[in-house]
């Protein structure tokens, strides 16, 4: 269980690194890593929507005081 947790903790220090997984766990970090690829994903989604909402916003407010 402690290998799972540290290649974990060292998969989200840096995604880009070569990753040496023991193969004792490699399938079960597999699963993690999917799903942590997923979330990552969608989170950017919702990040840049909000980022695009926050500009029609700012843009929208200074129309209102002028």
């Amino acid at each position: 269980m402690g290998l799972l947790f540290r290649a974990i903790g060292e998969y989200h220090n840096d995604k880009n690194a070569p990753l040496e997984v023991d193969p004792r766990i490699e399938q079960a970090f597999r699963f993690f890593k999917t799903r942590f690829d997923f979330d990552d994903k969608k989170y950017m989604k919702r990040v840049n929507a909000n980022r695009i909402n926050a500009k029609k916003n700012i843009k929208n407010s200074k129309k209102e005081f002028e």
